[in-house]
This record gives C-alpha cells, structure tokens and sequence, in this order.
C-alpha cells in the first residue's frame, strides 16, 4: 500500500481544487467528475484521520477495521476519479471482500472482476431491450400489414408446425394435407380428457400435436387427422388459439390446419367395429397395420393421473382395444411406457410404410432403452 498511498503525501494535492485528490477536502457531492450514484455519503471519509494516515504513514499505529476501511474507501474514491476500471457501485459484500484482501493489489484485482461484471450485466440488460424494441417493431409492422389487407406470409418461427421448413416445403407439405383430408387413411384424436390434466399438461399436448401434425406432413401418405371432442370454449381451443400468432384475428387456429376438428364424438362419425382405440392398458397387442381399421389416440398428458382413462373409456363405449407391442420388441430400461403423441404418430407411420414393427419403434426415445436395443422375437 507504501507505493500507492506515497502519492498522497504533499498536503497540497489533499487541499488543492485542481486535484484529482480535492474530495477530501470538500464535500463528496461536489466531485463533477462522478454521477450522483456513484459517490459516497459526506460522513463516508474521515477527512482528519486520512490526512494524519497519510502524513504518518510509517509510524502510524496499526490499523483497525474502520480505519483500514477508510483507507479502502479512499483507493476505491481515487481510481474512479482517475478514470480507473472499477464498479460504479458496490455492495456491503463487496466491501467485505476489500477488507479481507491483504495488499492493494488483490483489491484492484477484486475490483476489477467486480467492473467487468458490471459490465456483462449492463450489456445482457441492453441486449434484452433490443430484442424486445425489435420484438415490438415486428409485431408492429404484422398489424399493419394485416391492416392494409395483406396476408402473413411466413410462419412465425419455431413454434409454427411448419416452422422447420422453407417456403416450398411447406406448400408441399400443405398439400399433402390437403389431398390426404380425402384420400388420407382416418387417425383419430380424442379430446375428452382436459378434465384429468393441469393447464401445463394442455400446454404441452398441444405441443406434442403441433409436432405430430409437422410430422404427418412430411409423409408421402399422411394420415387424416381428426381432433374429436374439441369444444370452442375449452382450455384446449384456447390453447389452440394461444398459438395464433401472426395470422389475421379473425381466423382461428384449428381452422388453418388440414385437420377436421369437431366437438363431436368419433362414435358418430365412424362404424363402431371399424374403431380400435391404443392404450397402453390394453389386454391385447396390435399385431400389424389394419388399413380398414379408424385407429383411436388419446389427446393426454398423465404426468400426474396414472389411472388408466383411456381404457376405461373404450370399456363403456364398447370399442376394441390394442395396446403397441414395447414389451415384446423393446427391453425397457427407466420411465412409464406412455410414449408422445408425436412419437405415437411416427410409429403409426412407419408401421403402415413398412410394416416392420422392429423400424417402427426406433422412434421409441433411447433414453427408455437398454443397450441391447430390441428383443429377438421370431414368432412375429
């Protein structure tokens, strides 16, 4: 501290109002060169205890914790005024931290991590609002534009089915799914289980069949969908509509997905015999692909409710049940054997593609799998 101190030794740089020193001999507040929050409180300094340190140095009795924080202070008062790269502010922790440093260098040091610190959280707080002025200004732009009568043409990012592809993907995409709401093999959602699930339960299946939906665009053949039980004032339809986005108010969601949603029941939309519904409850294995069959995939989330709804279901409507054959091809290794909608879809997929159960069930997540991979089963 010899070395750096010495410099305050001549009184006159202490009194004199060209030196960058002068705080000591007036008032804090009247500093010019610091911001109003960056200065200490007038009773901060002890002015005559500096000046007898300073000019006693070598003889002067060691110092206790209040004088050596004084000194501290003054450091800290004499590298910003010299423009030195130190916080603008400090905590009661930081202070502590000073005291505790045993030489004026590990206080610069400690300084100046505490400056560069400062720094990566003013920049992450500028960055933050120019995302969100660039936010606001694109949201800006889309309202007029949609005023002026024109159409979005784009998709708005990740969380749009189609987020993932350009733009002649999509319009091929688009047309598949066109073309497969008449000519498309039926798969069936049901939606008459919001009642079991919390609304981040819905938030995610409503997820998980944006996915899906990308999914089954992406096949030559896509299946057509159809989303049974979905109510306009229900938390799914919400949900729905909470993903709108940058597409006109006056157009909803569901209505701009080749997807027939109904809140009708599939019972009154397809012959019962025809109808199987997947559980994982299910008494039976699918054994293959019934193209003539209307497969039937609860729309649920059962992070939480583990009863088994939708077997119950199919129960009382008196409906045929199968259950996918994991146990039979898959050595299961951790978690519940309620796989994703997306997942669902993509086996279902594969399954009609191929009819090889073993590639079909590579969507299984690896994760659930044990090394061995699949069971060798010859009797399929």
């Amino acid at each position: 501290m010899a070395s750096f101190l010495g410099r305050f030794r001549p009184l006159i740089a202490l009194t004199s109002r060209s030196s960058p020193f002068r705080c000591l001999s007036q008032s804090p507040f009247q500093c010019n060169s610091l911001n109003s929050s960056d200065r200490v409180k007038p009773d901060d300094l002890d002015r005559a205890f500096l000046l007898n340190y300073l000019k006693n140095k070598e003889t002067h009795a060691p110092l206790n914790t209040e004088q050596k924080l004084q000194v501290i202070k003054l450091e800290y008062r004499v590298m910003q005024e010299n423009g030195a790269a130190v916080p603008s502010h400090l905590e009661e922790t930081d202070w502590q931290r000073l005291l505790e440093a045993t030489s004026l260098n590990s206080r610069k040091k400690i300084l100046f991590s505490l400056y560069r610190r400062e720094k990566f959280k003013d920049k992450k707080h500028r960055t933050q609002e120019e995302r969100l002025e660039a936010r606001d200004l694109r949201q800006k732009e889309l309202v007029e534009k949609i005023a002026r009568g024109e159409a979005p043409t784009t998709y708005p990012g990740h969380k749009s089915p189609f987020g993932h592809m350009t733009g002649p993907l999509k319009a091929v995409s688009r047309n598949r799914l066109a073309r497969s709401m008449v000519f498309g093999i039926p798969l069936v959602f049901d939606f008459s289980f919001e009642h079991v699930m919390r609304p981040t339960d819905i938030r995610n299946m409503i997820d998980q069949l944006l996915s899906a939906y990308g999914d089954n665009g992406n096949n030559l053949e896509p299946f057509h969908l159809h989303f049974c039980g979905i109510h306009d004032t229900s938390s799914t339809a919400n949900a729905f509509e909470s993903r709108k986005y940058n597409l006109p108010t006056d157009t909803s969601f569901l209505d701009n997905m080749f997807v027939t949603h109904t809140k009708h029941s599939y019972l009154d939309m397809f012959p019962r015999d025809r109808l199987v519904y997947l559980t994982p409850d299910a008494p039976h294995e699918m054994e293959n692909f019934d193209s003539d069959a209307v497969y039937i995939v609860g729309a649920l989330v059962d992070k939480q409710d583990k009863r088994p709804v939708t077997m119950s279901k199919a129960k009382r409507e008196g409906i045929r049940t199968a259950r996918l054959p994991l146990d039979r091809y898959l050595s299961w290794k951790q978690g519940s054997k309620s796989l994703c909608l997306d997942q669902i879809l993509r086996i279902l997929l594969t399954l009609r593609d191929t009819g090889d159960w073993i590639k079909a069930l590579e969507h299984v997540p690896k994760r659930k799998i044990r090394p061995e991979d699949f069971m060798n089963d010859d009797s399929y």
